[in-house]
């Protein structure tokens, strides 16, 4: 899963979306990014951090096929 292939699932659907992808260490990218997406929308409502990690190859991988207790908070 990529930030590309996400938007692409979401306009697939007839959602609108933006991706990024930034170094969460970095805080000038991420402000970069949030003064992009103020820009497009004026406001974020929903922003998903996936720092790191994944389910398989980025190319074989939809969000939309992710079990959604693997993004329970819950889970340790």
């Amino acid at each position: 899963m990529t930030a590309e292939s996400t938007v692409a699932e979401i306009e697939a659907l007839g959602g609108t979306a933006l991706g990024f992808q930034v170094d969460v260490r970095d805080h000038e990218a991420v402000e970069a990014m949030v003064a992009r997406v103020g820009k497009v929308w004026g406001r974020i409502d929903v922003l998903v951090a996936n720092a790191g990690g994944g389910r398989g190859r980025p190319v074989d991988t939809k969000a939309s096929t992710l079990d959604p207790v693997l993004f329970s908070l819950s889970r340790r």
